[in-house]
């Protein structure tokens, strides 16, 4: 999952990214709950631009560079 080398936030190529979402609210929801990353090639999860973005209970092992970014 991800792609080495690519970290800047307008091209972050992580195993999942928000990138310019917006505030997630009750109409618009939106979390990552639950969700398990194995051995990736880069930061697992990355947050740009995302506001009250819910986020736990996920496990990430075996990655390259920091868990995720926010």
């Amino acid at each position: 999952m991800g792609q080495l080398g690519y970290g800047e936030a307008f091209d972050p190529r992580y195993a999942i990214s928000y990138v310019q979402t917006g505030r997630s609210f009750n109409v618009k929801p939106s979390y990552l709950i639950g969700n398990s990353f194995l051995n990736g090639f880069s930061t697992q999860i990355g947050v740009y631009g995302a506001d009250e973005l819910l986020i736990k209970n996920n496990v990430l092992q075996g990655f390259i560079g920091p868990g995720k970014k926010i």
